[in-house]
């Protein structure tokens, strides 16, 4: 009984593990891989790219297993006001997916759009507060976080196994941090 027990275990974590969750977030697939590896955005005037498909604006940068860049996601018209003509940030794994999406907006005056847009599709944040403008939005297959300064809103869609990877992370962090010695 016991050895079946672990079977059944290890199964459902093997399954688990292939299975991630997949959101979409402003028509990209968070958790998930692209239909086709992104390219370099064809050179024309600023402003006036016609992309079919998702670009880097330049080379990524390369980090180890990951890469990162600024990218540009076709279909404006179908995205919310506040992320139609957003900076987006891509960082993706080196097996093609999409751990993180960033979007930019150009004003901090989005912030209660963005808020609304975002608590209608996952519900009430798990965390907020008004100054500076932010929250965050912790579910099982996507963590989203708004930040605003006077200037500007950044909202982030990280995968579940980027976030947990990001909590680990944090955890290590902190234990390093507590034994520091307080004095020099």
């Amino acid at each position: 009984m016991r050895l079946a027990k672990f079977v059944f275990v290890a199964l459902t974590a093997s399954a688990a593990a292939t299975a991630a969750p997949v959101t979409t977030a402003l028509g990209v697939p968070v958790g998930g891989k692209l239909s086709s590896q992104p390219k370099t955005c064809p050179s024309t005037a600023a402003g006036s790219v016609d992309i079919r498909a998702i670009c880097w604006v330049g080379a990524p940068q390369k980090y180890g297993r990951w890469k990162s860049g600024m990218v540009l996601i076709p279909g404006a018209d179908q995205r919310p006001k506040w992320a139609a003509y957003a900076n987006f940030d891509l960082r993706m794994a080196s097996d093609g997916t999409i751990e993180n999406l960033k979007a930019q907006t150009h004003s901090a005056a989005d912030a209660p759009a963005i808020l609304q847009s975002i608590s209608s599709r996952f519900g009430s944040p798990s965390r907020s507060a008004s100054r500076p403008e932010s929250a965050s939005w912790v579910r099982p297959e996507v963590f989203v976080e708004m930040r605003c300064s006077n200037e500007s809103c950044v909202v982030e869609f990280m995968s579940a196994a980027s976030y947990a990877e990001w909590q680990r992370d944090l955890a290590d962090r902190k234990k390093i941090d507590a034994a520091r010695p307080i004095s020099p």
